[in-house]
């Protein structure tokens, strides 16, 4: 299943979307990644800020942290984590 993940760089308030496709299974833990898993991070977040612009940054280009990037995450028309509406 197609999932949207919008994702806003902070800093500069521009907005990407990447898409990936999600096996039925996994879909439910698709709120844990971006929540508390490896799709919480700013380095795998600006790896797909980039992948939504045809942009491949490497590792040096990716620290970590928690504050530079925010996603919403929809599957089909259902929003699974929202960070982008809180503010």
């Amino acid at each position: 299943m197609r999932v949207t993940i919008r994702i806003r760089e902070v800093s500069t308030g521009k907005e990407v979307d990447y898409y990936q496709e999600v096996e039925q299974e996994y879909l439910d833990s698709e709120r844990f990644y971006y929540e508390d898993g490896n799709g919480c991070c700013d380095c795998n977040r600006k790896l797909m800020f980039g992948y939504g612009q045809g942009i491949n940054f490497s590792d040096e280009e990716t620290p970590c942290g928690s504050t530079k990037y925010e996603v919403r995450v929809t599957v089909g028309d259902r929003v699974v984590f929202d960070e982008l509406e809180v503010k």
